[in-house]
């Protein structure tokens, strides 16, 4: 039997959305006026102390001193609201049994909805909001659901298992090919697209709890947001892209609480022993509605923002801001990304302070790497939206743009020898690896067909680049000779392969393979040969990840996660029992990188929210 979807008129809605509206926005609806929820600033006693509930002091007022709370059954209706007679709701008739998450695009004139067809899987469709017709935009042997609208309306992002687990995934809403978002081994779902359309929020299970995540669309690193034991879900960006407001559920019900979208310290907006959700933004930013549902009463709790920023007194927000850490060949500086999303700063160890940014502006910069004779920093930066590789003169600051492409570059890797740059290149069908001479700006194309190539890493002589790719399916690790051969698979076991690293020789290359469920430290000899693991516990749950080889020999480098700890290791190339180099409770340490010399090893923690900086020492 066809489904139906039932369509109200905004028009319908008018004089009921006046009787919830505050009284400012009653007066213009009145008038015919549009007034921003965001514009209605309230007085200064109801900004200083919340209203309870039927109007008597709010016993949590003095932890929540900015919110103001209304009941919406006791709201008077205004009976000069002007009377415009309600529209008839629309039928959409749908010919599919079931469908699911209708969401209306921006402009209103479409749906997006999940429908389950005849083969009883899920799958993407439009329909015409005005009737007439629908098309769905994807299709197969698997499920895809949960659709959400970008906001240009041009793409929609949905979860999908087609991977071989649940992925987000985005399609162009005219139709065509689906492209992979996320690449990681455990579940993601519940996508939330940012304002300017470069990134998604998420929830994953990546750290064994459900929290909030977010990736730059067109690059296959992720970022977690949101800690603690979680469920997070329903990530909701505000206008500015700078917050993530979410629901978060633990022993004691369902909150909401605000995060910056670089990740850092959450804050719950809610009062104590109340059941709240369903986060939303005012347009304008300044206020975030959420929807009361304790003691059964519906209740809107309006949280003043002000000036786009979270006001320190209510929301003290402390953001982890610093990543992508890479040292330079001598080890006397570390280049790594600042302040969110927006500035690359280098640090010289020999000179005191903070260092210096050299590069910012534009939506994000990622990706830092130093050139092999330290003068230059390559980095990916999106200016304003579309994403190119650019380089910059450390002294001179002289910033030179390398690519000018509508696709997405990305994990920029500079030969040591050479000092030509290997990269993934993001298109409409995956992603592949090309190799850019940054003197004349020539690229050649490495890696050709269908699947998603990424992670390059130069073999230290600077003839061959291991990276990972999924043409055979799984994720594996592949070697291959710019300009000389085809591509050769490294690896083949029926897990994930990420992360390689090559030996100081370039005979071996060591990576993190997921197996089972659990993930391990594991090296191959690039000439061919069996696969061993170098890093493994059986006896523990622990996930090694990340591996680094350092450049004199002697030790690998790896993040340990157990129990949602995230610690650094070292280990021989050999093999043998994990060094415990850096454990911190309650710290996330990960992201090893050495200095090519082997001299030092830089890592992120949120230990003090530092980037630390190890020097080694002879034993």
């Amino acid at each position: 039997m066809p489904t139906r979807i039932v369509i109200l008129l905004l028009a319908g809605l008018l004089p009921l959305a006046a009787a919830l509206a505050p009284q400012g926005a009653r007066a213009a609806a009145q008038t015919g006026t549009q007034e921003d929820e965001g514009d209605q600033t309230p007085p200064p006693d109801a900004a200083g102390a919340g209203a309870g509930e039927e109007g008597q002091p709010d016993p949590q007022g003095k932890d929540n001193p900015r919110h103001r709370v209304q009941r919406v059954d006791n709201l008077p209706v205004t009976p000069e609201a002007p009377a415009r007679p309600p529209r008839i709701p629309r039928e959409i008739e749908i010919p599919y049994e079931r469908i699911s998450d209708p969401v209306l695009a921006p402009d209103g004139r479409r749906i997006a909805l999940a429908a389950m067809g005849t083969d009883d899987r899920w799958h993407i469709c439009v329909a015409s909001a005005e009737g007439g017709g629908h098309e769905c935009l994807t299709s197969g042997a698997h499920d895809d659901h949960t659709p959400r609208w970008s906001a240009d309306g041009r793409s929609i992002a949905f979860t999908s298992d087609r991977s071989g687990n649940s992925d987000i995934w985005i399609v162009p809403a005219g139709g065509g090919a689906a492209r992979q978002v996320t690449f990681l081994p455990s579940a993601e779902g519940d996508p939330a697209w940012s304002p300017d359309g470069t990134s998604i929020a998420f929830v994953s299970d990546k750290t064994g709890a459900r929290l909030i995540h977010r990736t730059v669309i067109g690059t296959p690193e992720t970022l977690q947001v949101s800690t603690g034991a979680g469920p997070d879900r329903r990530p909701v960006w505000s206008p500015d892209g700078k917050w993530i407001a979410y629901e978060s559920q633990d022993a004691k019900g369902l909150h909401v609480k605000i995060i910056a979208a670089t990740g850092g310290e959450t804050v719950r907006v809610g009062a104590p022993g109340r059941s709240e959700g369903n986060p939303s933004w005012s347009s304008d930013g300044r206020r975030l509605r959420i929807f009361n549902s304790s003691s059964e009463v519906l209740q809107v709790v309006d949280y003043p923002i002000g000036n786009g920023e979270v006001s320190t007194d209510a929301l003290p927000i402390r953001s982890r801001d610093r990543s992508d850490p890479s040292l330079s060949r001598a080890g006397d500086r570390v280049v790594f990304v600042q302040e969110g999303l927006s500035a690359i700063r280098v640090i010289d160890f020999s000179a005191a302070g903070a260092g210096k940014i050299v590069a910012e502006g534009g939506t994000f910069n990622r990706h830092p790497a130093w050139s092999p004779d330290g003068r230059h920093i390559v980095f990916v930066s999106a200016r304003p939206r579309q994403v190119d590789l650019y380089g910059i003169n450390v002294s001179s600051g002289r910033l030179l743009r390398l690519t000018d492409t509508p696709e997405h570059e990305a994990e920029p890797d500079c030969s040591p020898t050479s000092g030509d740059i290997a990269m993934s290149v993001a298109g409409p069908e995956g992603s592949s690896i090309w190799v850019l001479e940054p003197e004349t700006r020539r690229s050649l194309r490495v890696t050709h067909g269908a699947g998603n190539d990424r992670q390059p890493s130069w073999s230290p002589d600077g003839l061959n680049i291991a990276y990972v790719s999924d043409r055979a399916g799984s994720p594996d690790v592949w070697v291959v000779k710019p300009g000389a051969g085809e591509p050769r698979r490294m690896t083949s076991l029926p897990g994930a392969e990420t992360h390689p690293s090559w030996s100081p020789g370039g005979d071996f290359i060591v990576y993190s393979s997921r197996q089972g469920g659990r993930t391990h430290i594991v090296k191959v000899p690039v000439a061919g040969g069996v696969e061993v693991p170098i890093a493994r516990d059986a006896a523990s749950d622990a996930a090694e990840e990340e591996p680094d080889w350092a450049a004199n020999g002697s030790w690998i480098a790896f993040t340990r996660v157990l129990n949602g700890e995230h610690d650094l290791f070292i280990i021989p190339p050999k093999g043998g029992k994990p060094f415990p180099y850096h454990r911190g409770a309650g710290t996330r340490d990960a992201a090893p990188s050495w200095s090519p010399n082997g001299a030092h090893l830089a890592y992120e923690s949120t230990q003090r929210d530092r980037l630390m900086v190890l020097e080694m020492g002879s034993n």
